[in-house]
């Protein structure tokens, strides 16, 4: 009966390890995005009235051989705009982790909006976004809302538009918010607020980088 025991806990750890290093493999070839909250940078950004700033953390194995695209749509009284900015293209530099820091600023510039991004430490040049026109009397309503559960790894799906996050501003004094990764509730956000700059992320993978 002990010989029969032992061979039962001996096959049941055989193939706990076996599942084990299934999810570990899994885990290790999914590339995945995630919101990294930095509270005290958010606040002291904010607290200065400088804007916003906003980070995430990347899990892309391979990084060098991923063309990777980060890029805001704008949207204006529900129409997008015709010109997308591009802040971010190309292939991370090999990483030994396969892990990446990200960050948005985005300031306000008088009747614009800079917007810069970082991809560990290294920064791209300043974009700039409409900013909502004032008249006499109004006031702006601005906010950021995110796209990504807090501290969660999200799936990166190649060739398919992620989207992080989004800021929004009204002159009415209301700022409308909705679930950014639900299409139908998008939509929605994009009627009802009168400017919408919406952060997106592509991931590919391609033969040869482009030069």
């Amino acid at each position: 009966m002990r010989k029969r025991s032992a061979w039962i806990a001996i096959v049941t750890v055989a193939v706990s390890m076996f599942f084990t290093g299934c999810t570990r493999e899994e885990q290790s070839t999914q590339a995945t995005i995630a919101n990294k909250v930095q509270p005290a940078y958010e606040k002291t950004f904010k607290d200065l009235q400088l804007g916003e700033a906003h980070f995430y953390r990347a899990f892309i194995p391979d990084g060098a051989e991923k063309w990777v695209h980060f890029g805001i749509d704008t949207y204006i009284g529900g129409e997008l705009q015709e010109e997308t900015q591009e802040l971010s293209t190309g292939n991370f530099i090999e990483s030994e982790d396969d892990k990446y820091d990200l960050g948005l600023v985005l300031m306000n510039h008088g009747e614009k909006i800079l917007a810069q991004f970082n991809v560990d430490g290294t920064s791209t040049s300043m974009y700039e976004l409409p900013k909502a026109k004032l008249e006499e009397g109004q006031g702006l309503s601005t906010s950021w809302e995110e796209a990504l559960p807090e501290d969660e790894d999200v799936p990166l799906m190649e060739g398919e538009k992620r989207i992080l996050g989004a800021y929004l501003m009204n002159t009415n004094g209301r700022i409308m918010y909705h679930d950014l990764s639900d299409a139908g509730q998008l939509k929605q956000a994009i009627r009802e607020n009168q400017i919408m700059h919406i952060l997106y992320m592509t991931l590919e993978t391609v033969d040869k980088i482009p030069q």
